[in-house]
């Protein structure tokens, strides 16, 4: 999910140039949606479209057990969340973490665009900011010889997730990168390098998450002057964060993830930030 604040940012470059405006309604592209008439680019960028989130944790099971299957087409998931629209919730009125609203986000670039939400943020991000070793990849091949894991508890057992079909992920999880890129995005993304500074102030203007300690701005989350976001998918638990009066960026990253989505980074995390966290309130 640390792909989220590479597409968001990559999305805001569009609004820079005028290609994108965040008040545009997605009725202009889905007007059969439910809601498409209210929700928004930036509703969709924050997590507060009012789309529910019914089958996320089905999903994240089913890409864990069948990590090469093929993708379903974006007309089909529109489809699957249309049944839902019992569920939906008035947008802008609160935040709901969900990937679905990234799966939207990068259909609405390639049709303003004519590329995909990868090239966007192949041209947009990763190359001005000379990431060698960051890619939103088409294949299923990791690059470097980190494999990652998870647990196998009937066959007492890790099992090898390496292998992955990226588009599973799409705009809400396929970037591969490093610790060493990530620590080079978390400063450019929380210190608005790649955006103008309008822009980049809205970006970073947090709302609550439910059911999360999160506030949550486009695509990056922030407080206490933190800023960046967190990030699981099959075989990997990651995590980047900035914190501005020191000027550290902290990269964490655990090669196992298990099939319940558990983050296997989030005690390091929480224990480093602590730490950070108090060195700040003695200063």
């Amino acid at each position: 999910s640390i792909t989220k604040p590479f597409a968001a940012t990559a999305i805001l470059t569009l609004v820079d140039r005028g290609v994108l405006h965040k008040t545009d309604r997605i009725a202009k592209w889905y007007p059969q949606f439910p809601n498409a008439q209210q929700i928004t680019i930036d509703d969709l960028l924050r997590m507060r479209s009012g789309i529910p989130a019914p089958n996320d944790d089905e999903v994240l099971a089913r890409v864990y057990d069948t990590p090469l299957a093929a993708t379903p087409s974006f007309a089909e998931e529109m489809k699957s969340f249309e049944q839902h629209r019992s569920d939906f919730k008035p947008p802008n009125t609160i935040g709901v973490y969900t990937d679905f609203n990234y799966d939207i986000l990068a259909d609405i670039v390639k049709r303003v665009t004519g590329s995909s939400i990868g090239d966007l943020i192949t041209k947009t991000v990763i190359l001005p900011l000379k990431l060698g070793s960051t890619s939103y990849p088409t294949g299923t091949t990791v690059p470097g010889g980190l494999h990652g894991y998870g647990w196998n508890a009937s066959a007492k057992r890790f099992d090898d997730k390496t292998l992955f079909n990226p588009p599973l992920a799409g705009a809400a999880g396929a970037v591969i990168s490093d610790i060493a890129d990530l620590h080079t995005f978390s400063r450019a993304l929380c210190k608005g390098a790649l955006l103008k500074p309008e822009t980049f102030k809205d970006q970073m203007r947090a709302q609550p998450l439910i059911e999360t300690h999160a506030n949550y701005g486009e695509g990056v989350a922030t407080g206490a002057g933190v800023c960046g976001h967190s990030g699981t998918i099959n075989g990997y638990s990651t995590d980047m964060y900035y914190f501005e009066k020191l000027d550290l960026s902290l990269v964490i990253s655990v090669n196992r993830l298990d099939r319940d989505n558990k983050s296997q980074s989030a005690e390091i995390l929480d224990l480093l930030s602590k730490t950070i966290l108090s060195t700040l309130s003695t200063h």
